[in-house]
């Protein structure tokens, strides 16, 4: 046997040596969606995917504008050290149209940025009830959260993914994308439509990476 075999690693290390998709997620929200993200993540443990989830207090437009910040230090921070495994793969904004101004304007700054956003409208607790039923219709936020406390006892903005949601995922997923297609078949955007939501395009991002 030659030298050089004799010194060649396993092939099942190369996988490990492979780049991860790194993603990085700016939430408006402060516990529910990061805790629904860490949950999911923690699940279904991805090896392929790097996940950083920082919460942003404020409007849909600051926090596409602290995700400008953050992405131009990153890209400048590769740059400076001729590095390219520091540019994240990329940045989602996370957040509700609610009764948020600038809903448009913020969609289109991070759009000229190269920044995805995973948009629920009226609610995140629309995308928290697709789990266990069909889209309800228009609601409010107060209606939705209502409604999903007849299946989440005392929901109080805290999600336990594993227990309530895992299981459950691949429904929310399927109702999401048959929600998603009527937008497009209608050509509306997510923030001009309640229900709707384009939050499964970045759950299917970080499962399918």
């Amino acid at each position: 046997m030659s030298n050089r075999n004799r010194d060649r690693k396993p092939a099942r290390n190369t996988a490990s040596r492979e780049p991860k998709n790194r993603i990085f997620i700016i939430c408006e929200g402060k516990f529910t969606e990061p805790e629904y993200l860490k949950g999911m993540v923690r699940v279904i443990r991805n090896p392929r995917v790097e996940l950083i989830v920082r919460e942003a207090k404020g409007t849909p437009i600051s926090v596409v504008e602290f995700a400008k910040e953050l992405k131009v230090v990153a890209e400048s921070e590769s740059k400076r050290n001729g590095d390219g495994d520091v540019i994240f793969d990329s940045f989602w904004c996370v957040f509700d149209r609610d009764e948020h101004e600038r809903i448009p304007e913020a969609v289109q700054k991070a759009r000229d940025s190269k920044i995805e956003v995973a948009l629920t409208n009226e609610a995140f607790e629309l995308w928290l009830l697709l789990h266990f039923r069909e889209q309800p219709g228009f609601k409010s936020r107060a209606h939705l959260k209502e409604m999903l406390e007849e299946y989440i006892t005392g929901y109080d903005k805290h999600v336990n993914y594993e227990k309530d949601f895992h299981s459950r995922y691949p429904d929310a997923f399927r109702r999401a994308v048959a929600l998603y297609k009527v937008l497009m078949n209608i050509k509306k955007p997510v923030h001009d439509h309640n229900p709707s939501t384009s939050f499964h395009l970045l759950t299917d991002a970080i499962i399918n990476s």
